[in-house]
């Protein structure tokens, strides 16, 4: 095999890794906010890191009332992403329910209470990214906040 071919077949491989059940890292990343919102979780925000790090393409950060809401919605992520063919490298914290850090690939998911989203403040240590979307669920449930751009969004759809 030359270097060439080689090189090609690196890159499918790589492709075919990163989409990790999904289209797209971008893809996975908004289809676990939307159901991070399902699950009435709060303060989402989306990181485009690709430009900053090797580690992943997108965090996902999102606040949970509780410790067992903070479980909740973490294994319900992890059986989201199994189910549409994805892999969870790794999943720290559940049994805690204080910060549960999972390692999807391409896609780092950070589901915190809100005295340790406060304290570590992961917007600010990674905002070298791209916020791509943010959304808040406001007092009533049913009224979502979401700030997202949609230019933003789709462009990192296309990608």
């Amino acid at each position: 095999m030359t270097q060439e071919e080689t090189g090609a077949a690196n890159v499918q491989t790589n492709t075919e890794k990163s989409s990790n059940g999904f289209s797209s890292p971008a893809a996975m990343a908004h289809d676990i906010g939307d159901l991070i919102l399902d699950k009435k979780g709060q303060e989402l925000t989306v990181i485009n890191v690709e430009k900053v790090t090797t580690i992943a393409d997108y965090l996902v950060l999102t606040t949970a009332n509780s410790s067992r809401q903070v479980a909740a919605v973490a294994k319900e992520i992890s059986e989201f992403v199994k189910s549409c063919g994805g892999n969870v490298y790794s999943s720290e914290g559940i049994n805690e329910g204080w910060w549960v850090l999972m390692d999807l690939g391409d896609v780092i998911v950070h589901v915190m209470q809100d005295d340790a989203r406060r304290y570590y403040d992961l917007e600010m240590l990674w905002s070298d990214g791209r916020v791509v979307r943010q959304a808040a669920m406001a007092e009533n449930d049913d009224d979502l906040e979401d700030e997202s751009g949609e230019d933003d969004d789709q462009q990192d759809l296309a990608s």
